[in-house]
């Protein structure tokens, strides 16, 4: 920029000069020679004329100063006031410095103008003040310029402050230069600054829409938790329900309990029937033994009539065929008239007549009772009417005692049939009695009842066995042999009749018997003829509740719950059993139960949901 300046400054000294220059030589063409003019017309010429010239070279030397103000006025502004001018290249300033002199020649040209000499020291000229002076003697006209020296005097002064002002305008242009140089460098940074902060403007707005999308997705998030929550609270809510519910019928069961506790009082008169038992069946001990002597003499006498008749029977112990047909008879006869109807259903062939009252009955079968198990002991296999008869009365004395609401304990007399039915029983040996006596008296019992050959007298055994005995290892057998009994349709149907199932569930309800009782249920379900009846006798509030109070069991393994899904499946088809099923709270234990089933259970899970699918 200073360089430019410099530049400005000398084509400006030049064309000053060329002006100069030019107005010189017209002046020398203009006056004639001074040899040719007398000095004192000379002098005339000069006074006369002085006041015209003066004015005139006043005025020409206005209009000159005020032409070469404008020249160098006009200079500064073409190339150093616009910001913008002062970046173009060297070749449009050099054109616009080459037409600059040529306008000003041409303006100075028209004009008579008379320069003094004292313009040498111009902004652009490097001339000193000794160069001025041998110049000035140069001058043609030195009277005609000492006249006007005191305008030459005001117009060098006017050109200094001229120059002066043209040079602080230079240095205000050059600061002004500097200042635009430092705006522009402030307006680069605020651009990179503004150029960053529009990328963080971007950043931000990105990292925006993604954290909104994340809250959005949290927000789903736990919208989906929160009704997970709240089907939760409401599952929460049926089960504290079903809780509340089991704990009314728990309170039921205490007050039964109670009353139980009451009953208990009676152990005396219990004690006190036992004790009769055993007295009677020592009495019944001796008096066998008794007739065990008396029948050495008449197997003696009796031998020749053995060996003449030898086809004929033989006589065992001290009752008569006779006796024991006439006895089977009358058992027989009881029974189909139906004396424990209540009990037996429809096993009967005619029309009942008149009960007697309950408690007429049950004193009946307390006495009853012992009597058959005094008899089961010394009933051979021999005799299979009268075997089965017996174990029939025994059960239906059984049952009846079970489905009576005065409970009466008969633990001696129930624990001694368990144990008849159970235990094979040996051949009694006396050493008053021959060898044999033992095989013409007939063979008794050298196997378990529940191993008979008879499949009723199995049934029946079984039966009695499940509801008389308490100890694992006979509970199990019996109930190994019930399962591989109930393989064929016409045990199926003897076992229903004769009101298996209750059996089952009072052995499930005691937790007897393992997982037994839930396969022989299971085995029950398979397509037979008796399935119907089979799924009619389940059909009540008994089986329901034993149901309930598995499914509660914390330790019921996988397989018998399958099992037991299975029956339950079949029982919720009939809509008559949805009753039953409500009033048990079953399906809300069902429903809980399904919820709580791993989905890798197919099996399970098919079958709970196509149980609440029915109670629907």
């Amino acid at each position: 920029m200073n360089q430019q300046v410099r530049d400005t400054e000398a084509d400006v000294a030049k064309t000053v000069e060329k002006l100069k220059q030019k107005y010189l030589e017209k002046k020398r063409k203009q006056l004639p020679p001074s040899e040719d003019i007398p000095s004192g017309t000379s002098d005339g010429l000069i006074l006369s004329h002085r006041p015209r010239q003066q004015s005139k070279e006043l005025k020409c030397y206005s209009k000159a100063l005020n032409e070469l103000f404008k020249a160098v006025t006009n200079h500064p502004e073409q190339f150093g006031s616009d910001h913008n001018s002062l970046h173009e290249s060297n070749e449009d300033l050099s054109e616009d410095f080459a037409a600059a002199p040529l306008q000003d020649s041409q303006l100075f040209t028209e004009t008579d103008v008379t320069l003094p000499s004292c313009l040498d020291n111009s902004p652009g000229s490097h001339e000193t003040e000794p160069d001025r002076e041998l110049q000035r003697p140069i001058n043609p006209f030195p009277d005609s310029c000492c006249s006007s020296s005191v305008v030459q005097v005001k117009v060098y002064q006017e050109m200094m402050a001229i120059y002066e002002q043209l040079k602080a305008e230079r240095h205000g242009q050059q600061q002004w230069e500097r200042e635009l140089h430092e705006r522009e460098g402030r307006l680069k940074q605020q651009e990179e600054a503004f150029g960053r902060l529009a990328g963080m403007e971007e950043l931000l707005h990105s990292r925006i829409l993604a954290v909104e999308e994340k809250h959005q997705q949290e927000l789903s998030q736990l919208q989906d938790l929160l009704r997970e929550r709240s089907k939760e609270n409401k599952r929460l809510k049926s089960s504290f329900d079903t809780i509340k519910e089991l704990n009314d019928n728990m309170k039921k069961q205490l007050n039964e309990i109670s009353e139980q506790n009451k009953k208990l009082e009676s152990q005396s008169k219990r004690v006190q029937a036992r004790l009769e038992n055993l007295q009677r069946k020592y009495e019944h001990g001796i008096a066998s033994r008794g007739c065990q002597k008396e029948s050495i003499q008449s197997i003696k006498s009796s031998k020749k009539e053995r060996a003449a008749a030898p086809g004929r029977p033989s006589i065992k112990g001290s009752s008569s065929p006779t006796s024991l047909k006439l006895l089977a008879l009358l058992l027989d006869w009881v029974l189909d008239r139906q004396t424990f109807s209540s009990v037996a259903g429809n096993e009967g062939k005619g029309v009942g007549q008149c009960l007697p009252p309950e408690a007429v009955l049950n004193d009946r079968c307390l006495k009853v009772l012992p009597l058959l198990a005094d008899q089961l002991h010394h009933t051979s296999l021999t005799e299979p009417d009268l075997l089965l008869n017996l174990l029939r009365l025994i059960h239906w004395a059984l049952r009846h005692m079970d489905n009576s609401t005065q409970h009466v304990a008969l633990s001696a007399t129930l624990r001694r049939i368990g144990e008849e039915v159970s235990k094979s029983t040996p051949v009694l040996q006396d050493p008053d009695l021959p060898k044999s006596c033992s095989v013409t008296a007939g063979p008794l019992r050298n196997c378990p009842l529940y191993r008979s050959t008879c499949r009723h007298t199995r049934i029946l055994s079984t039966l009695i066995i499940l509801r008389t005995v308490t100890q694992a290892d006979v509970l199990a057998q019996a109930l190994d042999s019930l399962h591989s009994e109930l393989t064929s349709e016409e045990s199926r149907g003897l076992f229903i009749h004769y009101g298996g199932v209750c059996v089952l569930l009072m052995v499930l309800r005691a937790g007897r018997g393992s997982h037994t009782p839930i396969d022989i249920l299971m085995q029950l379900t398979e397509p037979s003829r008796y399935l119907n009846p089979f799924l009619e006798a389940c059909s009540c509030e008994d089986f329901f509740r034993t149901a309930s109070q598995l499914l509660k069991h914390p330790r019921l393994e996988l397989p018998s719950l399958e099992k037991l899904s299975i029956l339950l499946q079949k029982l919720s088809s009939d809509r008559k059993n949805r009753r039953l099923f409500e009033l048990s709270s079953l399906h809300l234990l069902i429903q809980e139960l399904h919820f709580k089933t791993s989905h890798t259970d197919t099996f399970l899970c098919l079958n709970l949901r196509s149980i609440l699918h029915n109670l629907k």
